[in-house]
This record gives structure tokens, sequence and C-alpha cells, in this order.
């Protein structure tokens, strides 16, 4: 109860957030906005970035390349660490975020953790470590180009780990600081140079041995030492994948020389250890549901209840190597281990109770902070809601995590939510009010961000339905913010329009001038006229040295609403004449009518000006049935909804003597849409279908002007199985009847068609050791057990050759490293039919997709003499 009262009254609290020339202030019945004009400042810049350097982490055997980082540092120029999960980017970057180059970074160091932030999201957070608000209760977001400005001259060095961010995000925020520097640790895959990247390779074996010792909170002695070293190569040294099999030799009192553990044997072994806790299991299920999206342990509790010893589970997850991260920022399951918990538990009923379980928790919970953090598992839990059709449960999402991310900056995120929300209320019926509410939320956000068309679409729905629930309070909200839009206003249909603006502006401006002179205190008085109470006016606003500072003035609310728009033409007929069509409606009584738009099939074919209840379509296609629809226009070039469409059927024409007794002599209507697509056996030809009084035969499909192929007459594709590769190709279609009369050309449809890459012809690596699994006890042993190191290739291996005295054995799969061969036999050679003795020579080769086979790696078993 008192959790409820405290969020209760934590929402009345006026938090103002700048943004543009705008201040957002939330509100129950959705956010308020209101123009602001420069005045007092509420925000200036620090001199030096604010923030907290991170725990320095060991760097186990990566101190060359810690100084690469530096030499790049020292030069200016930004950094993309790019590693799996796993491989120990985290422990670079924050070695680096406390010794990066002495004296380099005049402006300071920032270090953010970008885990489940949004690109947009993560240039604010760098915003906020330079600047300081002077007031309290004041929030300052950026638009893009103020971000330029507000960081272009910062020296400083900003390093974002768990950067895992869209391409483009990652190109934004390489160039964040032009005087600066920009280290980002990502898992992304890049498709191109976004800055200098350096891939983080897998640990040598003295650094392996290092963090083995770590895990085992001791040194290691000689044979555990040379013991590590096939281990460390089995891994492909990396450092997740070491920590958990330090971790199994720790729970079964195992020896590192055993072979290294898979992936199920790791989720066997350490997810159900004897002695194991049912909340152990389930959060490890958990965090398998939401991958690759991480949860903090507020999230974790939101979602299972909240256990009492979920802290312990997750410190015993974060032990045995199966789970990585922090608090606040959140953790991950291992990726390796995704698949395989996901078929011991089950995830969808997870994914089912997540979204109802969070909003709950949220509602309750006071702290925006804690709210906000857990915001990128309430976007995925959004989304599952969407798949499954419960739009109840997105909007519900929506609403309760609104404030804390609108007030917390995360803009982006918040964002995301509030278009599920409105995808949600675009397809499936829900309460009135919920939808009206999703659409003023996204239409405010849009507005003050400075997009501008998107958000007066989205305002106008929420007035729309807002009206019609009998909600005036909140078409008043929704119209008001409407008003602080300075849309374009220049477009005018009727002339006297124009003119009928100028006269009353010119009187405002005449009455205003002679009332400021019969006063002391004019814009006293202004401000005065203009206080609401929907939206009170606010005396100052905030600025920085790069954002101008406002104060805020509202529009005071006109009698009749200019911006909403006008009521649909009524009572819409047709008639048709020939090849003539003439459309009559019945006007709406709206007073500031300018025109109409005539719509056919659902395209603007006409626009009117002035007053019109009537209009002829004499382009009609002969033979085919069209839909024909009115929208009324206002003097604010506002559109209403279109009318009921009214379907016209226009006759095919009148026949001949020459003509077939069954033909009319008429070619079918035009193919529409023609649209050229790429596809994975060459280019996919498609177009909406042609209509025809005698009925469509066949369709004519040209490349490049020249016919490449033919339909029956009820195709709508055609898959062209030989396109040029590079070339830039033309697709036309032409509709035939059954008569062999032509259409009109429809088309053409242009594409570029892909040029097949080069043939692969580099090999891959050779593989790491190998080395024997197990010494032969005696001169005649059940199998020889061979171990062998991963290979790499640029392409990706697909699997390895193993071959014993020149003949292959096996060809296993990418993923198998390790072979036992009980036929050793007949590769032996020596002193074979002696008692001295004898030799087994083996080989492993890597392969790759295109078949290319790296360097063997070979190794020789050798039998001690029998007698």
């Amino acid at each position: 109860m008192g959790a409820t009262i405290t969020r209760s009254v934590e929402q009345q609290l006026t938090v103002t957030i700048a943004v543009g020339d705008h201040l957002y202030e939330p509100h129950r019945r959705g956010g308020a906005l209101r123009r602001v004009q420069p005045d007092a400042q509420l925000f200036s810049a620090r001199g030096r970035a604010a923030g907290t350097l991170p725990e320095a982490g060991r760097l186990f055997g990566r101190t060359e390349l810690l100084e690469a980082l530096r030499d790049l540092l020292s030069g200016g120029e930004s950094v993309v660490v790019q590693g799996r999960p796993g491989s120990g980017t985290t422990s670079v970057l924050r070695r680096l975020a406390h010794d990066p180059v002495t004296g380099s970074f005049t402006d300071g160091v920032v270090f953010l953790d970008g885990a489940g932030s949004r690109g947009d999201d993560l240039v604010q957070q760098v915003v906020e470590a330079f600047h300081v608000c002077d007031r309290p209760g004041f929030g300052l977001r950026m638009r893009p180009e103020e971000v330029d400005r507000a960081l272009a001259e910062r020296e400083a060095l900003v390093i974002i780990d768990h950067a895992d961010v869209a391409q483009h995000h990652l190109e934004r925020l390489a160039s964040l600081l032009p005087s600066g520097v920009v280290v980002l640790g990502t898992s992304v895959a890049l498709n191109g140079p976004v800055a200098t990247t350096i891939g983080l390779d897998g640990l040598e074996p003295p650094a392996a041995v290092e963090l083995i010792g770590r895990e085992f909170a001791r040194s290691l002695n000689v044979v555990e030492r040379s013991d590590a070293v096939p281990l460390n190569a089995a891994l492909a040294g990396r450092p997740l994948s070491l920590v958990q099999a330090a971790a199994r030799v720790r729970m079964e009192r195992a020896t590192i020389q055993d072979p290294a553990p898979t992936a199920e044997e790791v989720v066997r072994d350490l997810l159900d250890p004897d002695g194991g806790r049912a909340t152990t299991h389930v959060t490890a299920a958990t965090l398998a549901a939401f991958w690759p999206t991480r949860c903090n342990a507020d999230a974790l509790s939101a979602v299972l209840a909240g256990p009492d010893d979920l802290d312990d589970a997750l410190r015993q997850l974060v032990d045995l190597g199966l789970v990585t991260g922090s608090e606040p920022a959140g953790f991950t399951l291992d990726p390796a281990l995704i698949d395989r918990v996901g078929a011991r538990f089950d995830l969808a009923s997870i994914r089912s109770a997540a979204p109802t379980r969070l909003a709950a928790w949220a509602e309750l919970e006071p702290d925006a902070e804690r709210v906000a953090a857990i915001g990128p598992a309430a976007a995925q839990a959004a989304v599952w809601s969407l798949e499954a059709d419960r739009p109840h449960e997105v909007v519900a999402l929506a609403r309760a995590f609104d404030h804390a991310l609108a007030t917390t900056r995360r803009w982006q995120l918040w964002g995301e939510l509030l278009d599920h929300a409105v995808r949600a209320a675009s397809t499936t019926p829900i309460d009135p009010a919920d939808e009206a509410w999703a659409f003023h939320q996204a239409g405010t956000r849009a507005v003050a961000l400075g997009q501008v068309d998107a958000g007066r679409e989205l305002l106008h729905h929420a007035v729309r339905v807002r009206t019609s629930i009998g909600d005036s309070a909140g078409a008043a909200l929704s119209r008001a913010n409407l008003e602080t839009v300075s849309a374009d206003r220049s477009r005018r249909l009727l002339g006297i329009g124009a003119v009928a603006s100028f006269v009353v502006a010119a009187l405002l401006a005449l009455t205003m001038f002679l009332g400021s002179r019969g006063t002391d205190e004019p814009e006293s008085a202004l401000q005065a006229a203009n206080v609401t109470d929907e939206a009170p006016a606010t005396s100052a606003a905030p600025t920085s040295s790069t954002v101008p500072s406002t104060v805020a003035t509202t529009v005071p609310p006109s009698t009749i609403d200019p911006l909403a728009p006008p009521a649909p033409p009524g009572d819409v007929e047709v008639s048709v004449a020939e090849d003539v069509v003439r459309v009559s409606w019945t006007p709406p009584t709206d007073d500031d009518l300018a025109g109409y738009e005539i719509l056919r099939d659902g395209d603007t074919i006409a626009e009117i000006s002035g007053p019109a209840d009537d209009w002829v379509d004499d382009a009609a296609t002969a033979g085919a049935t069209h839909d024909y629809a009115v929208v009324a226009l206002d003097l604010d070039d506002n559109r209403s909804l279109p009318s009921p469409s009214v379907a016209a059927s226009i006759p095919g024409g009148a026949t001949t003597a020459d003509e077939d007794d069954d033909g009319d002599g008429r070619g079918p209507t035009t193919p529409g849409s023609v649209s050229a697509t790429a596809d994975p056996a060459g280019v996919l030809v498609t177009w909406v279908a042609s209509q025809d009084r005698s009925g469509v035969g066949s369709y004519v499909v040209r490349r490049d002007g020249v016919e490449i192929g033919t339909t029956g007459g009820d195709a709508t594709s055609f898959l062209d199985a030989s396109p040029t590769p590079g070339a830039t190709h033309s697709y036309e279609v032409i509709a035939l009847d059954v008569d062999d009369n032509q259409s009109a050309t429809g088309g053409p449809a242009s594409i570029t068609v892909d040029a097949p890459p080069p043939p692969d012809t580099t090999p891959p690596s050779a593989p790491g050791g190998p080395s024997l699994g197990q010494q032969p006890a005696s001169s005649e042993p059940a199998a020889v057990v061979v171990t062998w190191g991963a290979a790499t290739d640029d392409e990706g291996v697909v699997g390895y050759r193993v071959l014993r005295s020149g003949s292959v054995v096996v060809t296993t799969g990418a993923d198998q490293l390790v072979l036992a061969d009980p036929d050793w036999r007949s590769g032996r050679y020596g002193d074979v039919d002696g008692c001295g003795e004898t030799f087994v020579d083996y080989a492993v080769e890597a392969v790759d997709a295109a078949g290319n086979a790296g360097p063997r790696a070979t190794i020789t078993v050798t039998l001690p003499p029998s007698c």
C-alpha cells in the first residue's frame, strides 16, 4: 500500500524535460508540450566529464593489446574493440579507462556500460556527462544537431562497453567527439569500417594459466600448467570457456587433462549439480528466454515473483561462468548455452508471464531510475505480447514504463515501447482511452524531437478518439500539443484564406501595440492572458552553452480548433456513361472548406479548389471496375478521412464487324505496381493483376525490352532465373486477354543484381595440437583417442578430416574436436611382427565450405615393446 501511494504521489510531481524548442511535462492523460523562448539559464557545461570509473580488471596477457590501444588513442583515432561475449573485452576497456594516455584528454574520461541501452540513449548519457542542471526538477534531452554542437570541442576519452547496437548507431557513436576519442567494445559484426577495428583473439597459454589459477585461488603446479595448454587450445582461448572448465574441475574434483567439456556437459554438470537450487535453474532459464536482452536483479525478481535467494543464485551462475554481467546493466547467459538451456526448460511460459509481471512491478516501484533500468526487458516483453496478439499487455507495459523512461531521458527506448503500443492499438480493438493515450504520447514525443509531420498525424488521431469517447480534458491536452507545432502554413488552396489570415494577424498586432502603450507591465499582462488550467505557464526553462534556454508561453485555446480535420463528404454516388464516370457528393458543413481530393482505387487522381459537389473522370479504364472516394480539405490543408468508397463498372466499348463474335476488341487493364526484388534463385518480378471483360489469358514479361517469359492469366509473379550478375535490369509486364488483345505496358521496375562473391580459395588454418587424449596403457589399447584444437577460416570451418597413416579415417563436424579410433592397428608400422616398438601416425586437417583443406597437424603414437 505504501509503495502504491508513493508511486501515485511521484507521478503527480512535475518533471520538466527541455528538448529542442519545447518543454515536456508528464501528466496523467499524457505528456504536455509548450513552446519556449530564450531566458534564464538552467544548464551549464562542466569543465571536465563527471562520473566514476569502474574497478580496473586484470588483463590476463592482454598487455600488448592495451599498449596498441594507447598508441591509437595518442594519435587521435577512435577504436572499436570487437570480441564475442566472454572474450574479455570488459577487462581491457576497464584497464584502459584508468590509464589511457597521460595528459591527452583535458576534458576527462567517461566510461559507460552500454548493455541494454539504445544508440541515441547512449549519446544522451555522454551529453549528460558534460552538462550539469542548475535547477532541480529539470532535465535536458538534446536533438542530434544540438549534440554535435555540444561535443564539437570536447577533448575527452569516451569508452562505451557492450555497445551492441545497430551499424548506423555504431557509426554515430564512433564520430561523437571530433576533438576527442571514442572507444567502443562490441560483439556486433561490422559490415564495414566504422573506425580502427581491433579483434579480440583468444588468450595465449600463459594468460590461460593465470586465469585458471585465479579460478582455483592458487597457483597451478607443473602438471596442471602443462595440461592447461591443450585445454586452452581446445577452447580457442575464450576466457569464459576457461572459467566454465575450471568450475567443472572444481566441482567434480577432476583434473585439467580431462577432455574439455562440451556445452551439453556444462548444462548437465553445472546447471544441475547435486544439491542445486530451483532458483538457480529458473534464473538461467529466464536469462535464456530474454537473450540477448540483459536482465538485472530487478527484472529477474519481477519476472520470477521475487525469490528470496535470487542474489545467491545469480552469484553461483556467475561463479560457474554460465552468466556474465553486473548491476545495474544486467546479466546475460553464455550464448553457447542458449539452445541447451532452452531444450531443458519451458521458455514459452516465462515469456507468457513476463509482460504482466514487469508492468505490475513498474507500477509499484517509485524510483524512476530503477524502472528505466529494466526498460530493455520491458521492450522485449512487449514484442512477445505483440506476437501473441495480446495488445492490452503491450499498452500496459508502455503505460507502466512511460514516466520513468521519459523523465530519465531514455527517449529512444521510450519511443520503442510507444511504437509497440501504437501498433497494438492499430491492429486490434482495445480500450479507446488506452488507444488515444498511446497515439497522444507517440505524437507528443515526435513533435518534441522535431518530427513534426509524424507527430501531427498521431496527435490528430488522439483528438478524434478522445472526442468520440467524451474525454474533453484529454482532447484539450492533445490539441494543446498540436498548437505548439510551427507547421508550414504557406500552402493555401484559396487565396481568400490567406488574405483573411493576414487581416486577422494585422488586427491582433495593432491591438497588442495599442494595449502595450496603456500599461507599465505589458509582458506580465500578456503572460497572465496565456495561462491555462491544463498547461500552466512556467517562468523559466533550460539553457546550456549550446542549447538556447527558454521561457514557456502557451497559446490560448481557440473556440474552433484550427488543426482539427474537416468531416468527410457524404452521400457519394457515381454514374457511368460509356468511358466517363461522374462522381457526386454532399459537402460537409465545415465553414473553412478549401477543396477536395478525388481518390480512385485509393490513389489521388484530382484536386479541386473551392466549393464543389461533383467531378467527372474521363480517364477511367474501359472494362475495369474502379472504387471512388472523396476527401475534404480545409484552409490549413488538413485532410478529412476518405468517404466510404463507391464502385463503378466501366463498359468495355462497342464491337466492330471485323472482331470475332466473342471478342471485345479491347486489351486488359495495365498490370499495376510492377516491382522487382532480389530472390535466392534470381529476380522475382511481381505485379497487380489486370482486368478484362473476356478474361486475362497470359502475361508477357520483358527484361531490358526483350521478352524473357510468359505466365498464365491468373499469375501475378515471374521468376527470372538468369539475370546478369552485377548488371542493372529493367522489367516490364504486358497483359493479353484470351483474344490476344494487349494491355498497356506496366512498369518499368529496375533492380541491380548483386555480383556473386569471389570464390573462396583461402584454406583454413592448421588445427591446434593435436595431442593424445589418453596414452595407451599397453600394446593393445581398446582405442586411441586424438584431441585437437579448433582451426580458423575466413568463411568458417565446416569439419575436420582425421587421417591414420595417410588414409582418411573419418570426417567430423566443425564442433567435434576429439576422435576415438578403435581400429588403430590397421595403421601400425615398425616392428609389427616382432615385439619391438610400433608406431601409428595421425594427422588432422580442417575443411571449409568451399572444400579447401588447411595444413595438417600431425602426431605419432608410439607403442612400447611388447616383450
